[in-house]
């Protein structure tokens, strides 16, 4: 690949900087293609030891959280801490605020992937005020996303009604697709509780082919298609589906906002009855 040239190129001139950039980004690609995580792992170390050689600490930070992600991904969620935790310590020593912010972003997932909603509730509020105080709108909608997502857990749903909102609303503000279907896929779980199945079931059809950047996201989106889908009438599964394929996704997050913005949960009747 043209990455995979570039990475050789600099390389041979000794650009170190560039060199770990491009090992950073091939990574990240190796991620959203769900390859095996050793693959990542291999490229993040290689990663790492260029930036030791580059003498830069940023690098060596970001190194240690997408080792951290690589770990988070084989389940070994102790080392996972360690290295996220390695990681902020040196953003905090250097001052990068981003990378602090990324920090407490990747210590609250795995939290809230151990199922400790108060811890991960209070990381994503650490992250959250530092993206806003740097002006930071991609970080802020990523922090609303997933403090959506730990409400959610803790059963405070109004909150992570407007937390998936604010979330929805930021991205479509910077017109930035990569980070809609991770509120929208929280709206279809509150739509799902809601009593909405077929509504649920909809909006996951307009998301799913943009699912692409998210291993975790495009699991979910599986897994809860599947289960709605075992719930429901077919003629019920086949007018919902075909309705959210006609959907463009930033038609799918307006759908998502009218709903979001509903106060308290609206009793409805099941919907294989209608």
């Amino acid at each position: 690949s043209l990455w995979q040239q570039s990475l050789t190129l600099f390389r041979e001139v000794g650009d170190l900087s560039r060199a770990a950039w491009m090992l950073n980004n091939l990574g990240l690609l190796a991620g959203s293609l769900e390859e095996n995580p050793a693959i990542m792992k291999s490229l993040y170390l290689e990663m790492y030891a260029i930036a030791q050689e580059s003498g830069s600490k940023r690098l060596m930070a970001i190194s240690l959280t997408n080792l951290g992600e690589s770990a988070r991904r084989q389940h070994d969620y102790g080392e996972a801490r360690r290295l996220f935790e390695d990681g902020l310590a040196l953003f905090k020593e250097i001052g990068y605020r981003s990378g602090i912010v990324l920090s407490f972003l990747s210590l609250g997932e795995l939290a809230y992937l151990q199922e400790k909603p108060i811890i991960a509730k209070q990381l994503y509020k650490e992250s959250l005020l530092i993206a806003k105080e740097i002006g930071d709108q991609w970080y802020t909608s990523m922090s609303f996303a997933h403090l959506g997502e730990a409400t959610y857990l803790l059963g405070e749903y109004q909150e992570s009604k407007q937390h998936f909102h604010e979330a929805v609303k930021i991205a479509l503000e910077l017109q930035a697709i990569p980070l809609l279907p991770a509120p929208l896929l929280g709206a279809t779980r509150l739509l799902t509780r809601d009593g909405r199945p077929a509504q649920a079931l909809e909006l996951l059809a307009g998301i799913r082919h943009y699912a692409v950047g998210d291993w975790q996201v495009k699991d979910d989106v599986r897994q809860l298609c599947a289960e709605l889908e075992d719930d429901l009438p077919p003629a019920i599964i086949a007018e919902a589906t075909e309705r959210g394929k006609g959907r463009t996704l930033e038609e799918a997050a307006e759908m998502a906002c009218a709903y979001l913005l509903e106060r308290g949960k609206r009793q409805v009747p099941n919907e294989r009855a209608l």
